[in-house]
């Protein structure tokens, strides 16, 4: 079976976009007019296409590899859900409370503040105010007496 080409050529790319509306797009830049007139009338039309990067030296670019996928981006803490993982990662601090993981740790936090998760730290003002009298103050007067002893 033969297969018809409709153009066959150098093209340049010019530039990509991607919307909810449109999807993934891509424009070439043909080297003329006449080259644009073999797809006048064709708009619409599926193609299928092979495309080869070449150098300035005319030859074919080897591969490039393919970019590793972005991460998400990390949602960021509020202040005092912040402190409340740093304290948890504490060894000390875990010792103070009588466990010996950060998991542990931060269960033990979270059921004195009432919360699901140390995020509601810095969204439910009660649980912050519990974080703050009931975890954090007495933590720092337990680290102000040990250093005075």
């Amino acid at each position: 079976m033969t297969i018809p080409i409709t153009f066959e050529g150098e093209v340049q790319f010019a530039a990509y976009t991607d919307s909810s509306r449109g999807g993934p797009r891509i424009a070439l830049r043909l080297h003329d007019r006449a080259e644009l007139e073999k797809f006048v009338g064709l708009e619409g039309k599926r193609f299928m296409c092979v495309l080869v990067a070449i150098a300035d030296d005319e030859q074919p670019e080897p591969p490039r590899a393919a970019a590793p996928a972005p991460a998400p981006p990390a949602a960021k803490l509020g202040p005092l859900a912040l402190s409340a993982v740093q304290m948890c990662a504490n060894p000390r601090f875990q010792a103070w409370l009588g466990v010996d993981t950060a998991e542990a740790a931060g269960d033990y936090l979270k059921d004195v503040c009432q919360v699901a998760s140390r995020r509601d730290l810095d969204t439910d003002e009660e649980a912050g105010r519990r974080f703050r009298t009931e975890v954090m103050a007495r933590w720092a007067q337990f680290n102000r007496e040990r250093a005075e002893a």
